[in-house]
């Protein structure tokens, strides 16, 4: 697992919390009924964290459960299940590939790949298939010459989205905050200059270059003092 998928999953389990048995007064209304950390039980009856979470309950609230085999089976559900379907290993900017994976995770991975192409069409002024299948066509567009036009655009389709849910289904908007919440959350974490040098520069082989510059400089100042 990369620096990057592990970067991002950290941050969607930010989002998430911890334990929810669904009748909580907090969870009316929220279809994922039973979750753990974001993984919902009606949708995921088979996934192995269940039999390490049921041994330890009663579980409270939110609670988190500290044990490195459920930690585990977390990111690698996340993993499996979000970031390589979404294929976020293949898109240079870090701020659309976090989008992607947290808007994946919240929403559905097909959801999430069909914003992200409604959005390619908007700023390229293209007809891309709006297939949520994240194919090598819509990878050209993602890495193409528009790519801060297409971040603000994926943002704004992704406010729009949640936005829409709520404004049809009034039991899903006391929702709405925790949603745009995470679309903030998300721009912040992705969008930091570091980040920027880290994934394009890093991508392209620069920051290996930078670091051998460097540690050729400090060579040649020790020998000199």
């Amino acid at each position: 697992m990369t620096d990057r998928a592990i970067k991002l999953i950290n941050m969607v389990l930010s989002h998430e919390g911890g334990y929810s048995s669904g009748s909580e007064k907090q969870t009316i209304g929220d279809k994922g009924r039973e979750t753990y950390r974001g993984i919902s039980r009606a949708y995921n009856p088979s996934w192995k964290g269940w039999q390490i979470i049921d041994k330890n309950k009663p579980i409270k609230y939110n609670a988190i459960i500290h044990n490195k085999n459920l930690d585990d089976a977390v990111k690698e559900y996340y993993y499996n299940s979000y970031y390589l379907p979404l294929k976020c290993d293949k898109i240079n900017s870090l701020l659309i590939a976090g989008h992607l994976f947290c808007h994946g995770v919240n929403a559905g991975i097909k959801t999430s790949a069909k914003l992200l192409q409604k959005s390619i069409n908007n700023v390229y002024n293209v007809n891309l298939t709006v297939d949520g299948i994240i194919g090598s066509n819509t990878l050209k567009y993602v890495n193409g010459d528009k790519i801060k036009l297409l971040e603000q655009e994926f943002i704004k389709q992704r406010r729009q989205y949640y936005n829409s849910i709520a404004r049809n289904n009034p039991s899903q908007k006391k929702f709405l905050n925790g949603w745009l919440n995470r679309v903030n959350k998300t721009t912040k974490t992705c969008s930091s200059s570091f980040n920027v040098l880290f994934t394009s520069a890093n991508i392209n082989g620069i920051i290996p270059k930078i670091l051998s510059f460097i540690y050729d400089v400090v060579q040649l100042l020790t020998k000199k003092g």
